[in-house]
């Protein structure tokens, strides 16, 4: 099995930042990760329960750019 290459202190001070209520954007800023990351490595460690406003935001980011390449796509 493939190692992490963040240890867990690392991964304990975004988790604990998050849980603080600290924008995602400044979490990967100062861990010095991208925000997919960030959701990897939170996600897992929180569980399945309900996901943090950040995350629901970024999730609807998301939906929306797809909705927008499908239409894109449908256009073409």
């Amino acid at each position: 099995m493939k190692t992490s290459k963040f240890t867990d202190p690392q991964k304990a001070f975004v988790v604990k930042q998050g849980e603080d209520g600290t924008s995602v954007a400044e979490i990967c800023r100062k861990a010095g990760i991208s925000q997919a990351i960030y959701f990897c490595t939170v996600t897992p460690v929180q569980g399945p329960s309900t996901p943090s406003p950040q995350h629901q935001s970024f999730l609807r980011f998301q939906e929306r750019a797809s909705a927008q390449v499908r239409l894109l796509r449908l256009e073409v």
